[in-house]
């Protein structure tokens, strides 16, 4: 599976989820725009113990595959849904962060 870009309902890119050696990521990217600023990344790792975890936090069933649900997801713009519920732990996940 390629990258899936997910927006939300302005259709701003919010993440990008794919499968890596099993587990789902969704990962983003701030550049610094200032001299004194900073460019940071960061990556939600969803292991596929979480997986059903993952589709009902977002309302989605348990028949369709995870793939279907990031596509579902991506096309009704559930960005910041998603992005809400990996930070507040709904969605099990571990976050690593990058800056430089």
């Amino acid at each position: 599976m390629s990258q899936i870009k997910i927006t939300n309902s302005k259709n701003e890119p919010v993440l990008y989820g794919y499968f890596f050696d099993g587990d789902i990521r969704f990962e983003f990217e701030y550049y610094g725009t200032e001299v004194a600023s900073m460019d940071m990344e960061v990556i939600y790792t969803v292991k596929p113990d979480d997986f059903e975890t993952f589709k009902s936090a977002m309302g989605i069933g348990t028949a369709e595959t995870v793939e279907d649900a990031l596509n579902k997801i991506a096309k009704n713009k559930l960005g910041d849904e998603l992005k809400s519920r990996l930070l507040d732990k709904s969605i099990p996940n571990k976050k690593f962060v990058w800056m430089s």
